[in-house]
């Protein structure tokens, strides 16, 4: 194989990202002639709509599975968070190459912090789990639909005079403009959506020799961490409508204790529920340390799951009659 083509969204940020991942192929393949090509997908044409109204995550890797399926691209680079958590059996998440910053940021037009933030104020973000997360810590704050790219929402706060953005903070590190945020925001209070900050590669199943060459830029811890993350979404249908996020970290002090966080909220009632447990990944085979992990999200969910069945709300149970 002398030549690879690696597709990815058409912005500026899945563009940065990508060129990421193809460093690291270079460095490990320097006579591999590598070629980007970007895909416009359904999710980045309808940036006028809610993410509702669109029907979440997988319109934006929607083309890049058919460009992948008709064989015009070798690879797809995806921000892991705009993957469902089930894909088509055609395809698999071969790498887990990076993990940046996870957590979300606060951008502020004249103030630097939320808490600094008047009463009335509005925040722009495009996210069920952010609104749901910044009202329930901040009650008073309004927040508003908004969608885009970063330099798109940049413009709309300042012609549509909000008060301040919530933002991911990988992206703005990654496009070197780290110097626009105001604050990070806590990983326990605002928890981030499964896969925030992580990179993934998709190729077709059948390309196992691809699958073999892509397994030197795979980040093992990063894949454990995601493979938890996804579980937990997995478990509880999660979409990007509906008002969810996870995090998984291996313990500062013990590597082998893997922590996960979890939420799930019902904005309507004001019901937030959050729960976190731990475990040790310890297998020395990597592949039972990756269904420990995966176990690890399952059991979350179901923690969290248990305490839904104790609130007799008919949206819940409208909630449950969909995912079955």
């Amino acid at each position: 194989m002398g030549k690879l083509i690696i597709g990815t969204r058409n912005s500026q940020l899945a563009r940065a990202q990508t060129e990421m991942v193809a460093q690291k192929i270079s460095k490990y393949y320097p006579d591999l002639k590598l070629e980007i090509c970007p895909v416009t997908t359904s999710g980045d044409r309808q940036v006028n709509k809610s993410i509702t109204e669109i029907e979440g995550k997988g319109l934006f890797i929607k083309e890049l599975e058919q460009a992948l399926h008709k064989n015009k691209i070798d690879l797809a680079v995806h921000s892991l968070k705009d993957v469902p958590p089930k894909i088509n059996s055609l395809f698999e998440l071969v790498c887990f190459p990076v993990r940046s910053r996870p957590e979300d940021v606060f951008v502020g037009r004249n103030v630097k912090s939320l808490a600094d933030l008047a009463p009335g104020a509005v925040l722009g973000t495009g996210s069920a789990r952010r609104r749901a997360q910044i009202q329930r810590f901040f009650p008073d704050i309004n927040v508003t639909e908004i969608r885009g790219n970063v330099d798109t929402r940049l413009e709309k706060m300042k012609n549509q005079k909000l008060d301040g953005l919530i933002l991911a903070a990988a992206g703005l590190w990654r496009m070197d403009k780290k110097k626009i945020i105001d604050q990070h925001l806590s990983l326990k209070k605002n928890v981030p959506a499964a896969g925030q900050g992580t990179l993934v590669i998709e190729i077709l199943r059948e390309r196992k020799d691809l699958k073999k060459r892509l397994r030197k830029l795979n980040d093992k811890q990063v894949q454990i961490i995601s493979l938890a993350e996804r579980s937990f979404m997995e478990k509880l249908g999660g979409s990007c409508q509906l008002p969810l996020g996870v995090y998984a970290r291996f313990s500062a002090a013990d590597k082998a204790i893997l922590q996960i966080r979890g939420f799930l909220a019902f904005e309507p009632e004001k019901i937030y529920i959050t729960e976190e447990i731990k475990a040790e990944i310890t297998s020395d085979e990597y592949s039972n340390r990756k269904k420990a992990a995966s176990s690890l999200g399952y059991r979350l969910a179901d923690k969290i799951e248990g305490q839904l069945k104790k609130v007799n709300l008919k949206q819940v149970q409208k909630y449950y009659q969909q995912q079955n």
